[in-house]
């Protein structure tokens, strides 16, 4: 049998561009109706306002900016209703991946998700929340990669910039990343012993408590990017 050694490859300049919005948009630094100048950006990051204004297009088209009055940029307020609808999307397809997936390719999912999990546990050590985040989007998205079906695939890449968003929501300094850590270790026992009703049922249980963050920071913080008044519990 063929092992492939993994290939990280360098980012393009608009998706580098568009994770720098992003974390901005994470870390509150962006909040609602904030205008986004193109020439204030285009300086600060040194490019030119074509790969500028090809990640602002992206991320129109994922709902985090929109043109406002005379064509100015500015970060929209994004509903509750439609950010946890967007990620319960993203729970029924990673399910559908387990399940569908054969136990051969189960085995070599876990060989990376252990790796993913030592690493995990170095960031919360280390405090390094970003990369944390990333690892975390890794992990779930090997799950995901268990998926052979291209329509599927297709879906979830449309929404994998709100799915990097949600889940870095609900990882922070004041989370029990302990508690998230020992649910991937718990996932990845079970995929090994070939359980996969306990690992859907322990991974649905890790995503309830990501939703349960998205609303409870939406209803402690109005000025973020989610309307506390949209919440329905």
């Amino acid at each position: 049998m063929l092992y492939f050694q993994e290939i990280e490859r360098p980012p393009l300049l608009v998706d580098m561009l568009v994770d720098e919005f992003l974390e901005s948009i994470i870390e509150g630094q962006l909040t609602p109706r904030t205008r986004i100048s193109e020439v204030k950006l285009s300086e600060q990051f040194n490019v030119s306002r074509t790969p500028l204004r090809e990640a602002l297009f992206k991320l129109e088209s994922l709902g985090f900016v929109t043109k406002g009055k005379n064509s100015r940029w500015e970060v929209v307020s994004l509903q509750v209703e439609d950010i946890v609808g967007k990620y319960e999307m993203i729970i029924i397809l990673e399910n559908n991946a387990i399940l569908r997936s054969t136990e051969e390719s189960r085995i070599l999912a876990c060989q990376k998700l252990d790796s993913y999990i030592e690493k995990m546990k170095e960031y919360v050590e280390k405090k390094d929340y970003p990369s944390y985040r990333d690892m975390d989007m890794k992990f779930h998205r090997c799950l995901f990669d268990l998926h052979k079906n291209d329509c599927a695939k297709t879906i979830y890449n449309e929404m994998v910039m709100h799915v990097r968003w949600i889940r870095s929501l609900a990882i922070s300094p004041l989370v029990d990343l302990g508690l998230s850590i020992e649910d991937h270790a718990v996932i990845v026992t079970n995929l090994k012993e070939q359980k996969i009703s306990e690992t859907i049922a322990v991974l649905d249980k890790h995503h309830n408590r990501v939703v349960e963050r998205i609303k409870e920071i939406a209803y402690q913080n109005n000025s973020f990017l989610l309307h506390k008044n949209d919440l329905s519990a």
